[in-house]
């Protein structure tokens, strides 16, 4: 499960031969916001237990900081920062303080990308926290959006089996109706090759499968799923008797990931099948 760049922003991982009862799990978080004093870490700990201790891996796409706690930061307040973080080098205690609780989980990490937080800080003060997190975890490091191609062996050799997921953090805020619910359709006409979809950044969760008319090079028709899988925050942000998230009038916000698990399934291309769960809260 070596993950492989083949292109600027393109990640190859190859799977060995899939077989009864073959399965891959992998742990697909985003808006973790690692620094605040209201992110879960217990609960963000204990997903990434169970993906070490089940081999699984693990992908983050954007927004692992917060980072909003820099002197110069007009979003800065005092609650808003972690005591073990209140110093002059604010942002080197971040990024050592993230190092400690993921190194154990190295291993299991396949990707990390870039979020608007990590854009912002980049942009202000000319630092890449999120490049320095990965260089020293040996981590891929993955810009705001891009693809991840799923290689899967055949029994018998032959050509190989792919999934592809395209990847975008995410923008704008959501709807407080629509909950995102219209941004696959905004996204399905420019990313026709992809099956899977994973969008972050509006802390919302849902699945959302687009049902295709496809046509092969020699004229048989078939039919697939494009799947769209937002994903929520670890930030749990609602707190009834004041803050910003509750004079915005926001409401609670789920708290969690989804696991995206490959399994043998012998009515798919190549063998390969795919479901979603939740990681429970």
């Amino acid at each position: 499960m070596e993950p492989e760049r083949t292109g600027r922003n393109v990640l190859t991982i190859r799977h060995p031969v899939v077989e009864l009862g073959w399965t891959q799990r992998y742990l697909l978080i985003a808006d973790v916001h690692f620094d605040s004093p209201l992110c879960d870490r217990r609960l963000l700990a204990r997903h990434l237990d169970e993906a070490r201790d089940t081999g699984a891996g693990v992908m983050c796409f954007g927004d692992w900081f917060d980072a909003m706690g820099g002197r110069s930061d007009p979003r800065r307040s005092k609650t808003g920062t972690a005591n073990q973080h209140n110093a002059d080098n604010y942002l080197d205690l971040i990024v050592d303080d993230s190092v400690a609780f993921l190194e154990p989980y190295a291993a299991n990490l396949v990707l990390m990308s870039d979020g608007n937080h990590e854009t912002s800080i980049r942009k202000h003060i000319e630092v890449d926290l999120l490049d320095h997190l990965c260089h020293r975890l040996h981590v891929q490091h993955m810009g705001y959006s891009g693809w991840v191609r799923m290689m899967f062996e055949r029994p018998g050799g032959g050509k190989r089996t792919q999934r592809r997921l395209f990847y975008h953090h995410g923008w704008g805020g959501g709807g407080p109706v629509t909950k995102g619910t219209l941004n696959p359709s905004r996204v399905a006409p420019y990313v026709p090759d992809a099956d899977i979809v994973v969008l972050g950044h509006i802390h919302e969760q849902w699945l959302f499968p687009i049902e295709r008319q496809r046509c092969t090079n020699a004229g048989r028709l078939y039919f697939d799923k494009q799947m769209y899988v937002q994903l929520p925050t670890y930030k749990r942000e609602y707190t009834p008797e004041g803050g910003y998230h509750i004079e915005k009038g926001r409401p609670p916000k789920p708290v969690g990931a989804w696991w995206m698990v490959f399994y043998y399934n012998y009515g798919k291309p190549g063998n390969v099948g795919v479901r979603f769960e939740m990681a429970e809260d």
